[in-house]
């Protein structure tokens, strides 16, 4: 097997000639797990567990500042909200960052998310991180208190609503959440591709972004 061209192989970071900010960057090493039935696996191999490792990759890279948000991705609610603290940390560490908090629509999830909702007024908060990933929908009674209380937090503290969306059913995510929910807060849809497919159905407008 020939080796990798520089410019079909990974090549090591190089500082951009302009200024960069990353508004959506993961903090935190997620426990490995066996995901479809396979031996259990760190799949993000890019992901950073300290604040040095993390400003460190920034340097190198050129980027001046930074929105870091808890890592998630394993079915386990608990290992994305153990790394609000250690962002709200980074925020403290380095003037570049600030960051979003991870909270949860499902009722089973509600100590957790109140936790994190009593970070929200840390002065380097700036987004509430929101997903359906491991369950709940936007239009799910049993959902309703804790999305409630996620808006009435970042409406009182001037935040943004970060929202990971999923499959929507005739766009039900977007329009419910800025439109269902009585707030007056900006909220930013994280993931496209669903909102894209609403419009085909005939939505005239699927993302809001003010």
């Amino acid at each position: 097997m020939r080796p990798l061209s520089p410019s079909r192989g990974r090549t090591p970071a190089r500082p951009l000639a302009r200024p960069l900010a990353d508004a959506h960057r993961h903090l935190g090493v997620l426990p490995a797990y066996p995901f479809y039935g396979g031996p259990p696996v760190n799949s993000d191999i890019g992901a950073r567990a300290t604040i040095a490792q993390l400003m460190a990759d920034l340097d190198a890279e050129g980027t001046e500042r930074a929105l870091v948000i808890p890592n998630y991705g394993v079915p386990d609610a608990a290992a994305a909200f153990a790394f609000n603290e250690l962002c709200v940390e980074a925020t403290g560490r380095d003037d570049r960052l600030r960051c979003g908090l991870w909270t949860s629509p499902r009722p089973e999830d509600e100590a957790l998310t109140d936790a994190a909702l009593a970070l929200a007024g840390e002065p380097g908060v700036r987004a509430l991180k929101l997903s359906f990933l491991l369950g709940g929908r936007a239009t799910d009674p049993a959902c309703r208190p804790a999305l409630d209380k996620i808006f009435a937090a970042a409406e009182r503290n001037n935040l943004v609503v970060h929202v990971h969306n999923y499959q929507a059913e005739d766009g039900e995510v977007y329009f419910t959440l800025v439109h269902g929910i009585a707030h007056e807060c900006s909220v930013s849809f994280v993931a496209i591709l669903q909102a894209t497919r609403a419009l085909r159905k005939g939505f005239e407008s699927a993302i809001y972004f003010w």
